[in-house]
């Protein structure tokens, strides 16, 4: 560490051990101050990794989500179109992440480019074994 990065640390250790006196000579009218310097100086513990869903429910819910999709009607509204598709996508996604199989699902925008991607990714994950009855 540098000269100068030193001393910007020692300084502002200093700042934040005067706020938190400061605060604690208040009382009552202090309490924003302490909270100020322990929002700051709070260490961020790591978070636990996900675990991992059974790949049976990542399957399952690709079905259930797949068959939803696949059924709208021509009269469905926008936005119940909008919410089973990315819903189906991110299905879709989690499934092609557990087997390894690389897609563009989150990247492409909503239309022809998408649903020609979805079908691509249906028929991989069926040679993969994962049977979408309502994939062709």
């Amino acid at each position: 560490m540098s000269p100068t990065a030193a001393a910007i640390v020692v300084v502002l250790a200093l700042a934040c051990a005067a706020a938190w006196g400061l605060g604690a000579l208040l009382g009552k009218r202090g309490e924003r101050a302490r909270d100020w310097v322990s929002m700051r100086t709070r260490h961020r513990r790591p978070t636990a990794p996900a675990e991992a869903r059974p790949f049976e429910d990542v399957v399952a819910e690709v079905r259930r989500l797949g068959t939803r999709f696949h059924a709208l009607g021509p009269h469905a509204s926008y936005a119940k179109v909008e919410a089973v598709r990315a819903a189906y996508d991110r299905a879709l996604a989690q499934c092609c992440a557990t087997l390894g199989i690389t897609h563009l699902l989150g990247v492409l925008p909503p239309g022809a480019p998408l649903d020609a991607e979805r079908r691509r990714v249906e028929a991989l994950l069926g040679e993969a074994g994962v049977r979408l009855p309502f994939a062709a």
